[in-house]
């Protein structure tokens, strides 16, 4: 699966930029989208908690979320009727 692909799709137009590789998503909606991609879990928790701690920029909301993508993947499969 190539996971910055199906990032850039899912997320392409609402995001200022979408990075990275690996199957965990880093999401922060503060003021505009910004996704990052990591290869493990660890990884991602990482660097949430480093932006929850720091913020991740200037309109910082403290909104970060990790998605996996594998699961975010069978969501849309589902919700387009496919197995």
């Amino acid at each position: 699966m190539n996971y910055l692909k199906f990032a850039k799709k899912k997320w392409g137009r609402k995001a200022c930029w979408v990075e990275g590789e690996g199957p965990w998503a880093l999401l922060a909606h503060c003021r505009i989208l910004s996704v990052s991609l990591w290869k493990t879990e660890v990884e991602a928790l990482e660097q949430k908690d480093m932006i929850d701690r720091t913020a991740c920029g200037g309109k910082c909301v403290g909104d970060h979320e990790i998605l996996n993508l594998d699961d975010v993947i069978k969501k849309e499969m589902v919700k387009w009727g496919i197995s």
